[in-house]
């Protein structure tokens, strides 16, 4: 091998080390952008749709929860007057209002829930 070979392989085997370098920099950096832009969405996206959730199952809850107040003591004026001359029609009709309420706010709840799948489906998330 002459010295013109030998510097040739040099300068080849230096040049495909630096390419594999730059190539293992960008995907780092690639990995470390995508981190980063899954960490922004997580903070501008996912916390508040996740916190409007929890507020609505909580608000849903406590309405259904006073749906089945009203009812009960509506039943229990059923109970206690079986000519239901003294029957509570406004535990009745206020059971009705509260479970009205609380599905409405669960539509909402469904809503939020629809909203996070597909985005969250776009940055990775299972």
């Amino acid at each position: 091998m002459t010295l013109a070979e030998l510097t040739l392989t040099a300068a080849l085997g230096a040049s495909f080390l630096t390419g594999i370098t730059s190539l293992g920099a960008v995907w780092l950096q690639q990995r470390r952008q995508a981190t980063a832009a899954d960490q922004e969405w997580r903070r501008n996206e996912e916390r508040p749709i996740v916190a409007r959730m929890l507020t609505l199952s909580a608000d849903a809850l406590a309405k259904w929860q006073q749906s089945a107040q009203a009812r009960s003591d509506w039943l229990d004026s059923r109970h206690a007057d079986p000519t239901r001359v003294h029957e509570d029609t406004k535990g009745r009709d206020q059971a009705r209002g509260h479970w009205a309420a609380a599905m409405a706010i669960y539509e909402k709840l469904r809503f939020e829930a629809a909203q996070l799948a597909p985005v969250s489906n776009d940055h990775g998330v299972r």
